[in-house]
Parts: structure tokens; C-alpha cells; sequence
């Protein structure tokens, strides 16, 4: 199993938003995520912040089209290989320049970022899963223009997970906002780059999921 998130985990304001925040990254950590995409929010409390985070995770975060203004250079790791039963998969990041406005770095063009680093991650893994903040068009536009993706995850869409769609030989995947429900694709793929099946199933998170000691232990402090 991948956990995955596909950005904007941080959100209000102030100290106390800075303490949910890093809450969030060690309850993540407990929960064993294996990356997160860095969205507009996570840069809501400023970069230093961020990297205080960073250092504490378990997990990596990812961006490969989040670059510094002046020297273009890719501050976060734009991708990560991770083992999946018998698979490698490659997961990478994206942010949406229309969504990404107003922070310390530059959002590149996502299609462009994306097939900068499609072939690195190609030669390496067997699937390739891109974990994106755009919209739904944004989301359409790039796998229709852009070969070797696999599954692609755009949060922060709707309030209700829906199922895939297939766009171009891809499955398009939307995640709700405020984490309302949990999506679980399940892919069978093989080593030739394909999925061969999949299914979907998608729960809300209410008084029916069991809340996990080591969570709530971790909620109160």
C-alpha cells in the first residue's frame, strides 16, 4: 500500500495553525505517508517554517516544478521510487501556477516540469503516479499532452471522492477537500508501464472509523 497526499495539508492561521500543522506532518508519520506534494498551503506559515517540517517528516515532500525566482533551481525533490508489491513506482509533485501565487518561489509550467522529469522517472520505476494541486481541467489539459502517466492525483477538487476517469491511457483521480473522505485505488500493473485493472472504493471519515490511540494521544498534547 502507498499513502499519498496530494498537497495543501496545512490551513489556518496564526500559532495555532502552525501547531495544527506540525501535528499533521507527525500524525502523517504515524500513519506511515510515503510522500506528500507541496501545495499552496503548505507554505502558508513561510518557507523556515516549512523546513522545520520537512526535517521532522518521515516522508518526503515533493515538488518538481516548485523553483527558486532567481536561479531556477529546484529547492524540493521532484520525485521519489517506491516499492509496491513486485513494482517500482515512481511518484511525482505539482503545483498549479494558477493556484500557487504570492510565495517566496515560482511555479513553473507543469507540463514543461513534468517532462523534464518524466524520462529520470520512467527508466527508474515501473508505474508513475503524479500528485498534483490543479483543477480538474488543468488535470485533463497535462495528460493529454503529456505520455507515460499512469495514475494521476489532484486534490482539494470537491467535498466527495469520485471515481477514476480515463483520460489519454491514464485514470484521473480527484481527492475531496479537508481530507472528508479517503479514496483507495486499488492498481494491478505490470513491468511493461501498464495498468491491467483497478479498482475504486472510497469511505467517509465519520464516528464509524475507529479513531487510533496513538492519534488522539498525539491531538492532546
Amino acid at each position: 500500500m502507498l499513502l499519498l497526499d496530494a498537497g495543501n495539508t496545512f490551513g489556518g492561521s496564526g500559532a495555532e495553525g502552525r501547531h495544527s500543522a506540525a501535528l499533521t506532518v507527525e500524525a502523517m508519520g504515524l500513519m506511515g505517508y510515503d510522500a506528500l506534494n507541496l501545495g499552496e498551503g503548505e507554505f502558508l506559515f513561510g518557507r523556515p517554517f516549512l523546513e522545520e517540517q520537512r526535517a521532522r517528516a518521515s516522508f518526503p515532500f515533493l515538488s518538481a516544478n516548485l523553483v527558486e525566482p532567481d536561479s531556477g533551481e529546484r529547492p524540493y525533490t521532484p520525485y521519489v521510487i517506491v516499492e509496491a508489491g513486485r513494482l517500482r513506482v515512481g511518484i511525482v509533485g505539482l503545483a498549479s501556477p494558477e493556484l500557487y501565487r504570492g510565495h517566496a518561489l515560482t511555479a513553473q509550467d507543469p507540463h514543461s516540469a513534468l517532462q523534464a522529469v518524466l524520462p529520470e522517472v520512467e527508466e527508474a520505476a515501473d508505474l508513475v503516479i503524479v500528485l498534483a494541486r490543479m483543477s480538474d481541467a488543468e488535470a485533463v489539459g497535462l495528460l493529454n499532452s503529456v505520455e507515460g502517466v499512469n495514475v494521476l492525483a489532484i486534490g482539494g477538487v470537491g467535498e466527495l471522492t469520485t471515481p477514476p476517469v480515463a483520460v489519454n491511457g491514464a485514470l484521473l483521480v480527484q481527492c475531496p477537500r479537508w481530507g472528508m473522505a479517503v479514496g483507495e485505488l486499488q492498481v494491478t500493473g505490470n513491468t511493461e508501464g501498464q495498468i491491467v485493472d483497478y479498482r475504486w472504493s472510497s469511505g467517509v471519515l465519520d464516528e464509524r472509523i475507529a479513531d487510533d490511540p496513538q492519534v488522539v494521544k498525539l491531538m492532546l498534547r
